[in-house]
């Protein structure tokens, strides 16, 4: 087995181009055959012997045929042991170019689940978000390497769809307020490690051990997708808007300058936002969002009531003060008895401040202009 071959050996899924170009069929049967045949003598095959037979009796290059065995090991119709451990075609690869003699690697092929694990783990996946063949959960093949092999696809399918989700969804649950972040990385591990199995056996096998955690992940995936993926931007709003609810409706000091018309309403919606503190707060908020979502709305429209009538007093006292200034100005211009060309000149952009004052669309905005007021003020008195 020559190095410049292993290192030549495509790792990308086989694809057959076209249904009439039946040589890459022939090549993976003949290979497939050979290594089937020496598991039946000895349970295991080696991978020079196996090229060595390939290209004696069926005249098969060593490289198509190492290829060939390394693709039948990506679709899991075969596996390359190291020992004890079960290697991915990554591993085998990485292996045989380190290897300076002959590699510590064999082939070997599925071994059949227990006819009762397997069965067991049909009626399981059946509540599964997986679409599975009839042929798959005929009792009367539940025997048969290869209809095991085609469920453990499809049980690898649907793991790989959760785990897809999750690493979706985890990295949002990080944040303050989002529930489950926890939940959502130990599933995460779980799929992992039950993704890490090489072959159909020892997938569906693990599987069937955890199964009570699988149920729960089952039962959790409807809600957690409901939420991350419909409730998520809400929730951020939400967490971004609570703080400042709570400093305008239950600070003391702001709460003080509550508008008259407004403050009957006022322990109500005190009792709202506590609520919606709470519910913000849940480990398991769920169930609770369309409440949220209820008082979130009331709460939100009391506040921007409540931010109008305060802007609409700022703006009026700010006019007031600028009022105030124009008059002191006026009235240092009579008593220097300054001309009038020079007095519009000072007092044309203190007036052009006050004019500002009444479409300012903040009480930080009203504050800046009065500043600037009180600063042009000063240059002339």
């Amino acid at each position: 087995m020559k190095k410049q071959d292993i290192k030549n050996i495509d790792l990308s899924l086989r694809q057959f181009t076209f249904d009439f170009d039946t040589t890459g069929q022939k090549t993976d049967e003949l290979v497939v055959k050979e290594i089937f045949s020496q598991l039946k003598v000895q349970g295991f095959a080696g991978i020079e012997d196996t090229l060595e037979r390939l290209q004696q009796d069926h005249g098969l290059a060593p490289f198509d045929a190492l290829q060939n065995m390394f693709w039948s090991a990506m679709e899991r119709k075969i596996y390359f042991r190291s020992g004890k451990e079960t290697l991915t075609p990554v591993q085998a690869k990485k292996i045989l170019l380190q290897s300076e003699g002959p590699a510590d690697l064999i082939i070997t092929g599925n071994q059949r689940v227990e006819t009762a694990v397997f069965n067991d783990m049909v009626l399981f996946i059946q509540s599964l978000p997986a679409a599975l063949d009839g042929d798959i959960l005929e009792p009367s093949k539940t025997d048969s390497l290869s209809i095991q092999y085609n469920f453990s696809v499809c049980l690898i399918t649907c793991l790989k769809a959760w785990q897809s989700a999750l690493n979706d969804f985890e990295p949002v649950a990080a944040r303050t307020y989002f529930p489950d972040h926890d939940k959502i990385r130990a599933y995460l591990k779980l799929l992992t490690g039950l993704l890490a199995r090489q072959d159909s056996h020892s997938i569906i096998t693990a599987c069937h051990e955890n199964r009570p955690v699988l149920s729960r992940l089952n039962k959790d995936m409807g809600m957690l997708t409901e939420f991350y993926t419909r409730q998520a931007r809400f929730w951020n709003t939400l967490v971004s808007a609570i703080d400042g609810f709570e400093h305008q409706i239950l600070s003391p000091q702001e709460n003080a300058h509550i508008p008259p018309d407004l403050k009957k309403d006022h322990p109500e919606i005190s009792q709202d936002l506590k609520e919606l503190r709470r519910i913000m707060q849940s480990p398991c908020p769920y169930d609770r969002v369309p409440e949220a979502k209820a008082l979130f709305k009331r709460i939100n429209r009391f506040n921007k009531a409540v931010e109008k009538e305060k802007l609409k007093a700022r703006r009026n006292k700010g006019a007031s003060q600028i009022d105030a200034l124009i008059k002191t100005m006026i009235s240092r211009f009579d008593r220097a008895d300054v001309d009038p060309d020079k007095r519009n000149q000072h007092l044309y952009p203190v007036r052009l401040l006050k004019k500002q004052i009444h479409h300012a669309p903040s009480i930080p905005t009203v504050d800046v202009l009065v500043a600037q007021a009180r600063d042009l003020a000063e240059d002339v008195l």
